[in-house]
């Protein structure tokens, strides 16, 4: 008799965004409405077991968490490790099949399949396994078709679908994420630059981006450091938790290290880097009574900033069986700046994004060293506001308050009536910047020995003795001699001769000879 299957089907595509939303939108229908709960399918007879994880297992039958109407619809910028969602499974007989939606589209492609941690390859040569990068045209996938009759291609969606039979449900892959435009070229390419990045999110959400400044903030971006070279900042970042859209757009200005203006629904882009003064501020330009002027004291400022990321530890490991397995795995880990000698606190960065220690501390340098600058002022000016941008510096003269060619750069310019700008500064320094390049610590880098690494044994001088008994017998004997070695945690020396009249094995103590330069003769 036939065993039915059980089933899930694919979710309902609905244009133009299919069955997910962006993460930056707010679903506001009750959960009952807009989710699809969880459905059974039948998978692999025992014995064969499936480990299911984040799934309940219940004889024959697992019970999935499939994407749901209304889910956020992920992006996936740069390189990273990403985790899917399952939008559609099936039973081939053989095999529990899925289909893993990981980004919108087109991303550059998947790089390796990852289970457990362990690198499998795309797992497309013997076709059970089939990838697609989320172009408009992509077909759909065959081995779904085959399985429901009819399927759909999914466009614009980056997708896996995976025949899994003996292992677990932890899948994830490597991923080089969406292509991007770039105005600077006027293509779309796979690129990791923040700003092409940041400035994607923004378009899709029906902004227009000025192309001139956009580019100067993704050439920023793209600065060569040091030697051997590194770009200034790159990201590398899955999203797909609901935030809003402000919190994005934040993220990614934190990652691209760039101010945004936004003018009649234009955004402009401007780097936060060191720069000329293009203007003066004098007590002419300020509105009387409106001029106010703040000070952290020192108890207020971080003595130190650290920074996680996200580090990219791709090793090969040896199994059980002595096998070498291609093994990946993302690391979170902390950069900071040296601790300063006055009183304060500690300023936590979290950048996932951020997948080096350089970039991180970098960030933690700049975050350090502003905050140390952090004298601000903030005023009314009359229509002159209009002729400056966030990022200028200028230099701010007001007697009253001690301020004499003070250089500030602008953070924050915006109307407030007709013909009233509130403006605001904060201190500028060239030396908040940094250029440089870190290297990690060493954490294995230690002055103890290591226990489980002995050293090479010592090797013996034979040397071939005659001797004779009382019973005037005369023998040849070999004399074994051999210097201690030095290593704290030597137990005991072992010696084995093997001859034609079997094996001869002794043990020596070595407590004479822990600081080594000892003679032992046997």
């Amino acid at each position: 008799m036939a065993t039915k299957k059980n089933t899930f089907e694919p979710l309902p595509v609905t244009p133009p965004d299919g069955p997910l939303v962006k993460p930056w939108v707010q679903v506001t229908q009750p959960p009952v409405q807009t989710v699809t709960p969880p459905v059974k399918t039948t998978i692999i007879p025992d014995p064969i077991k499936l480990k299911v994880t984040g799934a309940k297992k219940v004889g024959n039958t697992i019970q999935l968490s499939a994407a749901k109407t209304g889910d956020p619809e992920s992006y996936i910028f740069g390189r990273c490790i990403a985790t899917p969602r399952i939008i559609a499974g099936d039973d081939s007989g053989s095999y529990l099949v899925l289909d893993l939606l990981w980004s919108v589209g087109e991303i550059e492609g998947v790089e390796y399949m990852v289970y457990s941690n362990k690198n499998l390859g795309l797992g497309t040569s013997l076709g059970h396994n089939e990838h697609y990068s989320g172009t408009a045209g992509q077909a759909a996938s065959p081995i779904m078709t085959a399985l429901k009759g009819s399927y759909s291609a999914y466009a614009n969606k980056a997708h896996s679908v995976v025949s899994i039979r003996a292992a677990g449900l932890d899948i994830k892959a490597m991923v080089k994420g969406l292509k991007l435009y770039d105005p600077r070229t006027a293509t779309t390419v796979y690129s990791t630059n923040p700003a092409l990045c940041l400035g994607r999110i923004l378009t899709d959400c029906g902004y227009t981006m000025d192309a001139t400044t956009w580019g100067d903030a993704a050439d920023y971006c793209d600065e060569s450091l040091g030697s051997p070279t590194q770009k200034r900042w790159e990201v590398g970042l899955q999203i797909s938790d609901r935030q809003s859209l402000s919190y994005w757009v934040q993220t990614f200005a934190v990652y691209c290290n760039c101010f945004l203006e936004i003018i009649g629904g234009t955004v402009y882009m401007v780097p936060d880097a060191p720069r000329a003064s293009n203007h003066t501020v004098t007590t002419a330009d300020i509105i009387e009574g409106t001029f106010r002027m703040s000070l952290s004291g020192s108890n207020d400022v971080p003595a130190r900033v650290t920074a996680s990321y996200t580090a990219i530890v791709e090793s090969t490991i040896v199994d059980e069986f002595g096998l070498s397995n291609p093994y990946v795995t993302a690391e979170t880990r902390t950069a900071e700046t040296a601790t300063s000698s006055s009183p304060g606190t500690t300023t936590s960065l979290s950048l996932p994004g951020v997948q080096d220690y350089s970039r991180a501390r970098r960030y933690a340098v700049q975050t350090y060293n502003k905050a140390h600058n952090d004298l601000e002022i903030e005023f009314q000016s009359f229509d002159a506001g209009i002729n400056r941008t966030v990022g200028d510096v200028g230099t701010v003269t007001n007697a009253q308050f001690g301020l004499s060619a003070q250089a500030m750069a602008l953070v924050e310019n915006r109307a407030i009536g007709r013909g009233r700008w509130q403006r605001r500064y904060r201190q500028y320094s060239a030396s908040n910047y940094s250029d440089a390049l870190f290297t990690e610590p060493d954490i294995n880098t230690t002055f103890l020995r290591d226990p489980n690494s002995p050293p090479q044994g010592p090797t013996p001088t034979l040397t071939e003795e005659l001797y004779t008994n009382v019973d005037g017998v005369t023998y040849s004997r070999i004399k074994i001699q051999f210097i201690g070695i030095s290593w704290a945690y030597l137990q005991e020396y072992r010696l084995t001769i093997t001859g034609d009249d079997g094996l001869y094995s002794e043990t020596i103590d070595p407590r004479s000879s822990l600081g080594g330069g000892v003679t032992h003769t046997n």
